[in-house]
């Protein structure tokens, strides 16, 4: 049997060795967005992780096409667009986030990513606001991550976060939301949890 090579995160790692591009987003961190998206939009989450904004989205009854990197779909590859979207939420890979959000403005569709409020000191994504305009909202305290051997509970984040958007007419540039907590499902459950009409990049999965 031939040896398989790892597969590499955006930044040209091992998905092992970036912590950071696969910490999970609980579900309370979409709250703020529910009232701006609309209920006939096909959602896209290319950056589904464990699924945790995937199922979120979904219990609200939206319609959700999803992919990841680790599953074959990368997001900076045209081909591996989906046949049909209208808007995007996701929270995406730290390690490219200044490329991630040139691409997403560049598709010209209204989006959502969360991201470390840092980023807004940042030369890239400065250019961008400056460009496109910008509607941000900022939460009052840190969202807790789901982050690798660690799991939700004993996850205390060490960054603040925010969301970025784009087309949303939210109808202010900044937002301020009080986060309400929930508690979250266990990651070592979710590989058992599967939706009977999760949506892929590339049709039903089972």
């Amino acid at each position: 049997m031939a040896n398989r090579k790892p597969k590499k995160n955006y930044a040209g790692k091992t998905n092992e060795s970036s912590l950071h591009d696969r910490c999970q987003t609980p579900d309370y961190a979409l709250d703020p967005l529910f009232d701006y998206l609309k209920p006939e939009w096909t959602l896209w989450e290319p950056a589904r992780g464990e699924g945790y904004l995937e199922r979120a989205l979904q219990a609200q009854g939206r319609t959700v096409v999803s992919g990841d990197l680790i599953t074959g779909q990368n997001f900076f590859d045209d081909d591996h667009l989906p046949s049909q979207w209208d808007a995007m939420v996701t929270n995406p890979p730290f390690s490219v986030k200044y490329k991630w959000m040139a691409r997403a403005y560049r598709l010209g569709k209204p989006f959502a990513l969360i991201v470390p409020i840092d980023t807004l000191g940042a030369g890239a994504a400065q250019r961008l606001f400056k460009h496109y305009g910008f509607e941000w909202i900022f939460f009052d305290r840190r969202i807790d991550y789901g982050m690798p051997n660690i799991g939700f509970e004993n996850s205390h984040s060490q960054f603040a976060s925010m969301w970025v958007t784009h087309g949303l007419n939210i109808g202010r540039p900044v937002t301020f939301w009080e986060i309400k907590k929930r508690p979250q499902e266990p990651m070592q459950a979710l590989k058992a949890v599967k939706s009977v009409q999760q949506l892929t990049l590339f049709g039903e999965s089972n």
